[in-house]
């Protein structure tokens, strides 16, 4: 039930502000905590009574979206691969190693143009129904949604936005991580030239 997915919730958040992986500048005190819940960690599991709770404790939303489906199909399966096959090392999701991250890049695709068109097919529909959801619960103004692709071509513009949305005062915001796909076009992912073709023609 949704009562012990939120009694873990609050240990969570009331654990994080103790952890090691915070760093805080001179004079700085910690005055917010922010959380990442991906779908499958809940969202679509108990949706609509996830979101009241959220509300009810004035939990503040983010809504983060990729448009580009193809790539997230990408970054999905080479994370996948990369997970039972580690490419330079082990396995690490978010890398900021200049190494790793092109060891992963270097990854090639076997897919069957079925399974992308699932894939992309049943994530814009999750992306839909969650944002239903959103502005049933919060309205359309209660929420904040921002694109992936937009957070990653301008993160001070987009992460300002956010900031005016929790009302906190703008910090400077710089990642270690790296962009992993970055200047490299789709096509060149998938192992088998037919694959390749025959996604392209299907999009």
């Amino acid at each position: 039930t949704i009562d012990p997915y939120m009694q873990q919730l609050h240990l969570f958040m009331e654990e994080l502000p103790h952890s090691k992986k915070i760093k805080f500048g001179q004079n700085q005190n910690l005055t917010h905590v922010g959380f990442e819940i991906m779908y499958n960690q809940g969202v679509m599991a108990y949706h609509t009574n996830l979101l009241h709770q959220f509300r009810r404790e004035n939990i503040k939303v983010i809504h983060l979206i990729r448009q580009n489906k193809l790539l997230q199909y990408i970054s999905t399966r080479s994370n996948d691969l990369d997970k039972r096959e580690p490419a330079d090392g082990p396995h690490d999701p978010h890398p900021t190693d200049p190494q790793k991250s092109s060891a992963v890049k270097s990854l090639h695709l076997k897919v069957d143009v079925r399974d992308v068109l699932k894939f992309i097919f049943r994530t814009r529909g999750e992306v839909g129904y969650i944002e239903d959801l959103l502005a049933a619960e919060f309205g359309t103004d209660g929420y904040h949604r921002i694109y992936y692709e937009d957070l990653n071509r301008d993160v001070q513009g987009e992460m300002n936005r956010v900031f005016d949305f929790l009302g906190v005062q703008h910090e400077v915001v710089e990642s270690e991580l790296t962009k992993i796909h970055e200047g490299k076009r789709a096509r060149r992912y998938f192992e088998n030239g037919n694959n390749r073709n025959d996604i392209e023609a299907a999009l």
